[in-house]
């Protein structure tokens, strides 16, 4: 794997190249500001498969430099990793924005650029597969298919404001007790996701969650801050609990949303996407609570509303599928 890190603090940039020297990867470079990193890329005969980009750099900043890499499309979809001693959260969020695939403080700990590495590798595994899709539409759509499962979460590659399942809970973490009092999880539920991932081929499941991805994101007016699908049917996101969020009126405008595409999907109604919207949950109180917790219990939020919600209309006998 081919890494560039970019950092104005040379102790750091030695640190950081013997840590992920010591886990095994060697084809490492590095950069000292923005500017030398946009020509180190340039003059690259082979791209890069990951990116760590230092925030606060003199000149061209990290975000700026992040946002300058994934302006370039053979770097969309490439993996990169955000490292600053910048705790505000108004970093981590320009970070998110600008296009971060992942975001870890100062001073750097092993095992987590260790388990972040994990991520890294499959993410670009991901990324290799949708170029070869490009390439072979045809024959990819089977291997696709075949390759991810209906619980497999990161299918959607072309949201740019989707982050990894796993870096939503990164990015949760990372907010601290102070931070997480202003933010609340809201939960997304597709109601018939299965019935269509077994009528779909793998890239067509991928591109109608996708679809999915947009509706929400385009409902919630604003008050976005990340999405993440963690598979099955299921989306989590974070929002500023000042949007005071009203699920029922989410849930209609992401349902006219995807009406006014439905013919994109199918012909058969069954097949156009349903939306269960949970009620916006907060993290507890408690001091050893896992902040992580109110993800898992907004999308089960979802997966409660949507089955409640699909026996309602059942037993008024309408003929509508939820």
């Amino acid at each position: 794997m081919k890494i560039l890190i970019v950092d104005d603090e040379p102790l750091f940039l030695d640190l950081l190249m013997r840590v992920l020297e010591n886990d095994g990867y060697s084809d490492l470079h590095c950069a000292s500001s923005g500017e030398e990193a946009l020509d180190v890329i340039s003059q690259s005969q082979s791209p890069f498969d990951c990116f760590f980009l230092d925030i606060n750099m003199d000149g061209m900043n990290g975000i700026d430099l992040c946002a300058s890499i994934r302006s370039k499309p053979s770097y969309d979809k490439t993996p990169i990793v955000m490292i600053s001693s910048l705790t505000d959260k108004k970093y981590i969020d320009a970070a998110f924005d600008a296009g971060a695939s992942d975001y870890i403080n100062k001073p750097v700990d092993t095992m987590e650029i260790k388990a972040r590495m994990r991520m890294v590798e499959a993410l670009a595994s991901e990324r290799r597969q949708a170029s070869q899709i490009s390439y072979q539409l045809a024959e990819t759509e089977l291997s696709y298919g075949s390759a991810h499962g209906f619980e497999d979460p990161d299918i959607i590659a072309d949201c740019s404001f989707l982050i990894p399942a796993s870096s939503l809970e990164n990015y949760v973490l990372r907010l601290g007790p102070v931070r997480l009092m202003t933010t609340v999880a809201v939960g997304f539920h597709v109601r018939n996701a299965h019935e269509i991932f077994v009528h779909s081929s793998g890239l067509e499941f991928a591109d109608t969650m996708a679809e999915v991805a947009r509706s929400i994101g385009e409902s919630l007016h604003g008050g976005l801050r990340v999405l993440s699908y963690f598979g099955s049917g299921n989306f989590c996101a974070l929002t500023t609990r000042l949007n005071r969020l009203d699920s029922e009126t989410v849930e209609a405008d992401i349902g006219w949303k995807i009406s006014q595409i439905s013919s994109m999907f199918s012909d058969d109604a069954a097949l156009v996407p349903s939306v269960a919207v949970g009620s916006p949950e907060a993290n507890g109180l408690g001091l050893f609570n896992d902040p992580t917790g109110m993800l898992f219990t907004a999308m089960h939020s979802a997966q409660e509303h949507g089955v409640h919600n699909h026996r309602s209309i059942s037993s008024r006998g309408t003929a509508h599928v939820a």
